[in-house]
């Protein structure tokens, strides 16, 4: 038997150099290759042939004479690229985006009540003097078009009517770009920082997991990503492909899911996981809420259980918060890179409550000096990454969007782990096993094993998610701001759900009080203290008051309200 695998290895040999030499006839095909070739190496004819394939290497003394190591173990991924040398991966400021709001000049957001009739809506629609570009049907919103010296016209014309429930100004998201260096294969520091070889131990992913990628496409002909990408969506040109014309978001993909133990490139996160490549950004890394929030909709409709959005921008806008609901309601986790301004001010969508907003961290577990930080980012993780680029080469991928999808390759494994298992069960994992570093985020660093470990359970864990008659969902985000003449806000909702968790999450270091009463005015329940400020209980049907008050200070505020539906019977 291994004698004929040693003819079968020679034969290939054979093929490959008569391929390259085959290739090597005009010089330039292979300009690249010979960019690789050592000057000790062979003559400058046959340096043209140094980096096609490792036998040729080793012939022409490109590189000293090894062996490919077979059967690489979890703990050692097997990496490499068509490299001769592999050279130490720098970390990189990464670019910043400006805190100043930027809104799209000829476009606005328009969600009509759902009351209103067609006619209704058209009427509207014809007193503003705008033209429907597209709809979000899930969220009953509609994307128009105006001259730009109209747009502010519209939107109060819009504002007034009563068929409008809510009109908003298309606010720009951008991509968190990075500065990539060599393309060459190095250690992964991040993934062995944060327990992902001992991870492996439990589980590598499973091919029905799909991760959908909120970026600028994914390029899934590259040798790292080769079988990774399932279908596929343009939201900027329905029509044609998902392509990445830009390279952001094949490296956001390549760190979920390169495959590994491949003897190519990098170790994924997620060995086996899908790619849903959603392209929401254009070439120069540009995009809106309408393209952003289009894509969250299609992303759970297309059944993706995670989305990771390596995006964003100083603006919140009520059209994206009812996307992220509309995903929450659908057992849907959302990943979102807090940014890269150092800032504490709030980057969207991370800091909608609901999504996992991820800060990027150093070697020694210290917040990068360009990462944004504060009570609501809810984890850290390592945010210089060696990634594939979309040609086919490797950089190295610096940022919160690096962090972010190490991040989101941590929840494929858990569902490849407990494909049952809620969206809650998932987060709490995360959170409940991060390393402190302080208090620039509102947990710590994420834990891929410890993570894992949680999940896991006891052995009937799984069957307890089964019985428990499904994931909790959104009931409501309520947003206001405190100041010294306003120090509490209160607000009425009636409650369905046989069981309540509320999430108050808040700007700066200070201590706030919720508190929720009956409608009669009967005391229910209270929490102090910092952000994030959590209540959970049973709740009996009935209309309740949620009052966030505080001591005569300035705070902006997001109060998430959660419900396990009731039980029919």
């Amino acid at each position: 038997m291994h004698h004929s695998r040693d003819r079968v290895q020679k034969r290939r040999l054979r093929l490959t150099i008569a391929l390259a030499i085959a290739l090597a006839t005009p010089a330039a095909s292979l300009a690249a290759s010979s960019e690789r070739a050592e000057a000790a190496g062979p003559p400058p004819p046959l340096q043209l042939l140094c980096g096609v394939a490792w036998p040729i290497d080793q012939l022409l003394a490109c590189v000293p004479p090894s062996s490919p190591v077979d059967g690489s173990t979890p703990e050692q991924p097997r990496g490499g690229t068509s490299t001769t040398a592999a050279h130490s991966f720098e970390d990189r400021v990464p670019a910043t985006i400006s805190a100043t709001p930027r809104y799209v000049d000829d476009l606005l957001l328009v969600k009509f009540r759902a009351s209103a009739s067609a006619r209704e809506q058209e009427n509207a629609l014809r007193d503003a003097g705008v033209t429907v570009t597209r709809r979000i049907e899930q969220l009953r919103v509609a994307v128009v078009q105006m001259p730009p010296d109209r747009r502010d016209e519209a939107l109060s014309t819009l504002r007034r009517s009563d068929a409008v429930a809510d009109a908003e100004r298309d606010a720009v998201v951008e991509g968190l770009t990075t500065t990539p260096n060599d393309t060459d294969w190095s250690s992964q520091w991040g993934l062995k920082r944060v327990g992902y070889p001992a991870a492996w131990d439990r589980t590598r992913g499973l091919a029905s997991v799909v991760v959908a990628v909120l970026d600028t496409g994914v390029a899934g002909a590259v040798p790292d990503l080769q079988h990774s990408v399932t279908g596929g969506y343009n939201v900027l040109a329905p029509q044609t492909d998902a392509a990445d014309d830009n390279g952001h978001g094949t490296s956001v993909a390549g760190i979920i899911a390169a495959r590994t133990n491949n003897l190519e490139g990098i170790a994924g996160i997620c060995w086996t996981c899908s790619v849903l490549p959603i392209k929401v950004l254009a070439a120069n890394g540009t995009g809106d809420t309408a393209l952003l929030s289009e894509g969250i909709v299609h992303a759970v409709d297309a059944g993706a259980r995670v989305i990771t959005m390596s995006l964003g921008g100083p603006v919140d806008a009520q059209t994206l918060d009812d996307a992220v609901a509309y995903a929450l309601a659908r057992n849907t986790i959302l990943i979102a890179a807090a940014g890269n301004n150092g800032a504490s001010a709030p980057f969207y969508p991370a800091a909608i409550p609901g999504v996992i907003g991820v800060a990027a961290t150093d070697q020694a577990d210290h917040l990068y000096s360009w990462s944004n930080f504060g009570s609501w980012v809810d984890v850290a993780a390592p945010g210089c990454n060696p990634a594939p680029t979309s040609t086919g080469g490797y950089s190295q991928f610096c940022g919160t969007s690096s962090a972010a999808p190490v991040v989101a390759g941590l929840i494929a494994l858990e569902l490849s782990l407990r494909p049952t298992a809620t969206r809650d069960a998932v987060v709490d994992a995360i959170m409940s096993t991060t390393v402190r570093i302080g208090d620039v985020v509102a947990f710590g660093r994420i834990d891929a094993s410890s993570a894992l470990a949680a999940l896991a359970g006891p052995p009937d864990a799984a069957s307890a998610d089964a019985a428990a008659g499904g994931a909790a969902s959104l009931i409501a985000i309520l947003r206001g701001r405190l100041s010294s003449s306003a120090g509490s806000r209160s607000y009425r909702r009636s409650i369905d759900h046989s069981a309540l968790a509320a999430v108050l999450r808040f700007t700066g270091q200070k201590t706030l009080t919720l508190s929720i009463r009956t409608e009669s005015g009967a005391f229910v329940t209270r929490a102090t203290g910092r952000s994030p400020l959590r209540l959970a209980r049973e709740f009996p049907r009935g209309t309740y008051l949620f009052t966030i008050k505080g001591r005569k200070q300035k705070a902006s505020f997001s109060l998430a309200l959660s419900g396990i539906p009731r039980s029919s019977g």
